[in-house]
């Protein structure tokens, strides 16, 4: 049994809370927090625009850049459609100025969109944020 399987089975016997908390980091690290937070019924905070282009796979940013939604069933923002065009256009920026090489993807999302990502949430703590804010931050960051 893999490591993590074996860790994430343990997890579940623990308290609901902790298990939710383990999931929400989980689901943060791939870039699933969104989707996660829609299919629970809870507030998307804008910086969680540059989650799923900060940490998803390589495929899924060039997906979002064509306008495909990799993930099977309900598409995450298919209930907030002015939060899909910004993330597809920000996607399709980041594919064509970054170039469509999965390396070069996962490099920036290392060295540029995971350090924004953690900027914008303690931005967000200090005074709200509105997502126009956080697409023209990304997108700012993807055209230097």
């Amino acid at each position: 049994m893999p490591f993590f399987r074996f860790l994430r089975r343990k997890r579940d016997h623990g308290d609901p809370a902790g298990r939710a908390l383990a999931e929400d980091a989980e689901a943060w690290l791939n870039g699933e927090l969104a989707g996660r937070r829609v299919a629970t019924w809870q507030l998307l905070a804008p910086w969680l625009l540059v989650n799923r282009l900060a940490h998803a796979d390589p495929e899924v940013v060039r997906g979002l850049a064509r306008g495909e939604e990799p993930q099977s069933g309900r598409p995450v923002f298919a209930g907030y459609p002015t939060w899909a065009t910004a993330e597809r256009r920000l996607a399709r920026q980041l594919v064509v100025r970054h170039g469509g090489c999965c390396e070069e993807i996962r490099a920036y999302q290392r060295d540029v969109l995971v350090p924004l990502e953690l900027r914008l949430i303690e931005e967000g703590r200090r005074a709200p944020l509105t997502l126009d804010q956080v697409a023209a931050k990304v997108s700012a960051a993807i055209t230097v």
